[in-house]
């Protein structure tokens, strides 16, 4: 299921829907090093350079406890809300019950 619309009992429209962070963990790589795609060649035998994880432009995602398996976005014209971990079978929920998990989410603030 994506994407879930409702009205909650103040009468706000609320779009709703699963964010799930990747599961690659960062300890499953080198944390020093991330190798380059690109190869040069030394004495005709092909070198990998490798290139330092502070210059490279790759971003790092991190997740906040109790997020880390993933998080209900709640989001109306006016707010934004999170709620994690995300209730089993919340895209089988009702209208009440997700206006139930509207409130018990935390507001976002930019």
């Amino acid at each position: 299921m994506g994407l879930r619309t409702f009205v909650d009992q103040n009468g706000v429209t609320w779009d709703v829907w699963l964010v799930q962070p990747s599961s690659r963990d960062r300890r499953d790589v080198d944390r020093r090093a991330i190798p380059d795609r690109r190869t040069r060649f030394r004495l005709g035998e092909p070198v990998r350079r490798v290139l330092d994880r502070r210059k490279s432009r790759t971003p790092w995602l991190f997740v906040r406890e109790g997020y880390e398996r993933g998080w209900l976005a709640f989001q109306s014209e006016r707010e934004r809300r999170r709620l994690g971990p995300p209730p089993q079978n919340w895209d089988k929920a009702t209208r009440e019950e997700l206006d139930a998990y509207s409130r018990m989410a935390t507001p976002v603030t930019k």
